[in-house]
């Protein structure tokens, strides 16, 4: 099949700068080239250092979409909407898409709202929605319409699936679980954590909580910082804060500075690392001795979370949205989110501070229940779904 990908036009593919869907769109790119399935178009947004890897692909064309000079830049520094960036991206993508009639399938990536757009030069050919976000709930005013152009919608989760289903019965939507690349999540050998530890000034026998993803309200960081600064400074504990607000070359927004100013209690205990490549995260993971994911909103899945379980991290995790769907209480303590949250947070990890047993017997169980979040699977079970419209 020719299959058109229609990426979300915030970051670029291949995925160099980060993203989660842009992630998951590289592991499927890279299982179709190994596995030479179909022939894919790739629409993404215009990166130079991007474009210099699309040499290394056989079966796949990646069509970019430059943005002017001016308007990169003030994305960049975040003085205009994303929203205003998907519009020009789109209306970009839609006329070169009517351009051409070689393809069978068309697989928008996340933004439901390009969906009417795209259904307009379609040809007829199936038109399917890869969700990987909660947009489309009772909430969303007019997503009715907005959803009935889809042939098929895949969720990341049945937590998703579940808000879809409230909005339209009927419509045709099927969880596929994201997946990662468990060979790069490893054990990670003992000279390299230690040089690792030494760029970031942790001590060798310090216990390190790790936070991986962006920097904003609903990932729940502002609540882990506080419940962290609860605890006595003469614990022998470190708290490693790896993201930044958006991603690489994002500016430090308001809410950023908010929570510099909240670390500085524990200035010597707190470490921000600012953007860290996708290829580093294994390495940066393995100095930690605790995973936490404090997310606030409903979380729709929780890529960072599968990564740590796969360097064998005991979690800590709220309980929201899907990650009790990823997570059990064997190799994860799940903190309900009441009006005693940030306490909670604290006990949670005072918990598995003071005992190394529990930490190493759920971080066995989390490598053992991760493997079913392989990148392999993964893909399999996207192409299978997509070959389910093939004419």
């Amino acid at each position: 099949m020719n299959i058109v990908i229609i990426s979300t036009g915030v970051l670029p593919q291949p995925a160099i700068k980060g993203g989660a869907v842009e992630s998951l769109v590289d592991i499927l790119i890279n299982y179709n080239e190994k596995y030479r399935l179909h022939d894919l178009s790739v629409y993404t947004i215009y990166d130079e250092n991007a474009i210099r890897l699309i040499g290394e692909y056989s079966k796949c064309k990646f069509i970019y979409i430059k943005r002017s000079k001016l308007i990169q830049y003030l994305f960049n520094k975040e003085m205009i909407p994303i929203r205003f960036m998907l519009i020009f991206y789109i209306n970009k993508v839609v006329r070169l898409i009517k351009k051409r009639a070689d393809f069978d399938l068309i697989c928008i990536q996340n933004e439901y709202i390009y969906g009417n757009r795209v259904q307009k030069v379609s040809r007829g050919k199936p038109l399917i929605l890869h969700l990987h976000n909660d947009y489309i709930n009772v909430d969303v005013k007019g997503v009715v319409k907005k959803i009935n152009c889809f042939d098929g919608i895949i969720s990341i989760s049945d937590y998703l699936k579940k808000r879809i289903k409230e909005v339209n019965q009927s419509v045709k939507v099927d969880t596929i679980y994201n997946g990662i690349d468990l060979t790069k999540f490893k054990d990670v050998e003992t000279h390299i954590k230690s040089k690792v530890k030494e760029k970031f000034g942790i001590n060798e026998d310090e216990v390190v909580v790790v936070y991986a993803g962006r920097l904003t309200e609903e990932k729940g960081i502002k609540e882990l910082l506080i419940a962290f600064n609860d605890i006595p400074s003469t614990y022998n504990i470190t708290l490693l804060i790896i993201g930044n607000s958006l991603f690489n070359g994002s500016v430090e927004n308001q809410f950023v500075k908010e929570l510099k100013k909240l670390a500085n209690k524990k200035r010597n205990k707190i470490i921000f690392t600012g953007y860290i490549s996708y290829e580093e995260m294994p390495d940066i993971y393995s100095i930690g001795d605790i995973g936490c994911v404090p997310s606030v909103w409903e979380e729709p899945f929780g890529l960072t979370v599968i990564e740590q379980m796969a360097m064998g991290l005991p979690m800590i995790v709220s309980d929201a949205g899907a990650i009790p769907e990823i997570v059990d209480n064997s190799c994860a303590l799940i903190v309900k989110r009441d009006k005693e949250y940030t306490q909670n947070l604290k006990e949670s990890i005072l918990k598995l501070y003071v005992k190394p047993e529990l930490r190493e017997r759920m971080g066995m169980q989390a490598k053992l229940k991760v493997e079913k979040f392989s990148a392999d699977d993964f893909s399999e079970l996207i192409y299978k779904y997509i070959n389910e419209f093939r004419n």
